[in-house]
């Protein structure tokens, strides 16, 4: 059975909930009074800690490569092998096409041969060279002494014996007449021994004997002091005339001969080049052979379909198109304003769009010296370090140049530097609970990041939130502390 609450009840109940609701209303009112009317402000500091801060540029521009060719033949022929494809990757050097080369074996056999003859020449000249002047000389030398030898032997049959030759002759034919006496006499005892049977036959015979040689000699001596005193015949001053002429011909002839050993350099100098002219066509024969290999002049991939097998290809004609894997570049802008913090070979720290997150490495190849009109801005070549299959021509890059760097800078966020009186004004904590206004200079910028060239201290507490209504009279209350303003090395002042 459902009990009903009395009415007087009911009214009773409804009174002191009014209480209760009206009481806790009032107590919110006062607090929230209390807050708008405290001059107390909410800030939040950041403590003043040097870091490092660059002034950087940035370059954008389009990913180019300089390696990019049509690879050709060098000479006519045809294609016996193709050894790539459309897409296939190659080296450096890398043989992608064979040209034929049977006729130039052919050249290269006869030019072998041609060098093969040339330098045995040319040793021929040079033993020649060697020993020629040697056989010269001494054969003018011996004509020489032949010539000597003549006009001696006319002078002697011009002039006849002399004096002591003919003394000396004389004291022959006496010398030869005494020992003819003498044998003479010896012959004759021993002829009478002989008979008287003193001694034997054969003493005899040698008596006789040496009697004939003494009679032989000294009728020898005797004839040749005849011919000294009768003097040289007419006949045999011819001879001996002759015989000079003749030497002195042969003379003649043997310096002639030697004027000739100039020549053996001649010919020595002339078998050389010849040596060098085979060598040289040697050379060109492997050289067309070595040429029929088509190769690679860099790294890289076969971009389209290679001349096939079979085909004439003269030379120039393209066999395949090779793109480099290396060679990457990109141009950009500079502005006028600094054209001259930026120097050839300055490092580059280079993004690209198409691979995010990473950082490649480069450096400036040059720049343009002459700037544009529209704009006052001057062209700088950006090229990158090493290769890397991930970067590809046509990619959209950007480059990042450090124009300088500050070690020890104090920075602050950008927020926390206000107008205050009309100057770039932080608020510095001064204690727990008052602020003092620093008007300061600032220098770089860095995205949020402002560097304060004068007017803080590393140390100071900066308020880097609720510092817009600020005073220097009024009262704060710190909430929270940021840890420090953050910097990176790809801070930027412009680009």
């Amino acid at each position: 059975m459902k009990r009903e609450i009395p009415a007087v009840l009911t009214l009773t109940l409804c009174l002191v909930l009014a209480g209760c609701v009206d009481r806790q209303a009032q107590k919110q009112a006062k607090a929230t009074q209390a807050i708008v009317s405290d001059p107390t402000q909410v800030v939040s500091v950041m403590p003043v800690v040097p870091t490092p801060l660059s002034d950087t540029l940035e370059i954008t521009g389009q990913v180019t490569t300089t390696e990019d060719a049509s690879v050709g033949a060098k000479q006519s022929g045809k294609l016996v092998a193709v050894y790539v494809k459309d897409g296939d990757p190659v080296s450096a050097g890398e043989v992608i096409a064979q040209q034929d080369v049977s006729s130039f074996n052919d050249q290269l056999r006869q030019s072998v041969a041609g060098l093969s003859s040339a330098e045995s020449q040319l040793s021929q000249a040079i033993a020649n060279e060697k020993v020629g002047p040697s056989k010269s000389a001494a054969a003018v030398a011996q004509a020489q002494s032949q010539v000597a030898s003549a006009l001696a032997t006319l002078e002697k049959v011009k002039n006849g014996a002399r004096k002591q030759e003919r003394i000396q002759t004389e004291w022959t034919v006496k010398q030869t007449k005494t020992n003819l006496d003498i044998a003479q006499k010896d012959m004759d005892r021993k002829q009478n021994l002989f008979n008287e049977g003193a001694i034997p036959k054969t003493e005899l015979e040698q008596a006789q004997n040496a009697f004939v040689l003494a009679q032989m000699q000294y009728t020898e001596a005797v004839q040749n002091q005849s011919l000294q005193n009768e003097g040289a015949r007419p006949e045999d001053i011819a001879v001996a005339q002759e015989a000079v002429r003749s030497a002195r011909e042969q003379l003649r002839q043997a310096q002639d001969q030697q004027k000739l050993d100039v020549l053996y350099s001649d010919q020595v100098r002339a078998a050389e080049s010849a040596v060098q002219s085979a060598k040289a066509q040697v050379d060109l024969a492997k050289q067309a052979i070595a040429d029929c290999q088509i190769k690679a002049p860099f790294a890289g991939r076969v971009s389209g379909k290679p001349v096939q097998p079979g085909e004439v290809v003269g030379p120039g004609s393209t066999v395949a198109r090779i793109i480099g894997a290396g060679g990457d570049y990109f141009d950009g802008d500079v502005p006028e304003d600094q054209i001259t913090q930026v120097q050839s070979g300055s490092p580059v720290q280079i993004r690209l769009t198409a691979i995010p997150g990473k950082t490649f490495s480069g450096h400036i190849a040059a720049i343009n010296p002459l700037g544009s009109e529209t704009g006052r801005l001057f062209s700088a070549r950006i090229t990158f370090d090493s290769s890397s299959p991930e970067i590809r021509p046509g990619m959209f890059a950007r480059g990042v140049i450090t124009l300088r760097t500050i070690p020890n800078a104090i920075v602050v966020p950008a927020a926390a530097v206000v107008s205050f009186l009309e100057h770039p004004t932080v608020f510095v904590m001064n204690g727990s609970t008052a602020v003092t206004p620093h008007i300061v200079t600032t220098g770089l910028r860095k995205d949020d990041i402002v560097q304060i060239v004068d007017g803080l201290a590393p140390g100071e507490r900066v308020v880097v939130k609720g510092q817009e209504n600020l005073t220097a009279k009024t009262k704060v209350r710190v909430e929270n502390q940021v840890a420090s303003a953050e910097t990176s090395p790809s801070a930027s002042v412009g680009g």
